[in-house]
């Protein structure tokens, strides 16, 4: 991006368990979130002067087939985390969809450096 000239976005996805802390089966996935947290503010430092925005968003419980994919997954335990939304429903992907498009889009232009939590308010 940086020798092209013509900036670009950079968007990376994180977990909502990064603010609430997660459990310990889910230590290593939530500390690397964090991580990527941190790197994704660093580089939009180092990319803004180029226009190169980074930004991460801080995903929650979104109703996927991917949930199927989880260990120990189970409807009642999936209904039992809803109770921790304060919309209590889970998102759809296409709630991050909308989300990465506009910070992909020209209104997001003098936006770098954020955490955008599309959570249901968690």
């Amino acid at each position: 991006m940086k020798e092209n000239k013509n900036g670009g976005r950079i968007i990376n996805m994180s977990s909502i368990n990064v603010k609430n802390g997660g459990s310990s089966k889910s230590a290593y996935y939530v500390a690397s979130k964090s991580a990527l947290e941190t790197l994704s503010r660093i580089f939009s430092r180092e990319g803004a002067k180029d226009n190169i925005l980074v930004n991460t968003i801080r995903v929650g419980i979104i109703d996927s087939g991917m949930n199927n994919n989880v260990k120990n997954y189970s409807k009642t335990n999936f209904n039992n985390r809803l109770k921790y939304v304060p919309m209590g429903k889970a998102g759809e992907p296409i709630d991050i969809a909308n989300m990465v498009l506009y910070l992909a889009g020209e209104k997001s232009k003098f936006i770098t450096g954020q955490i955008f939590t599309v959570s249901g308010g968690e």
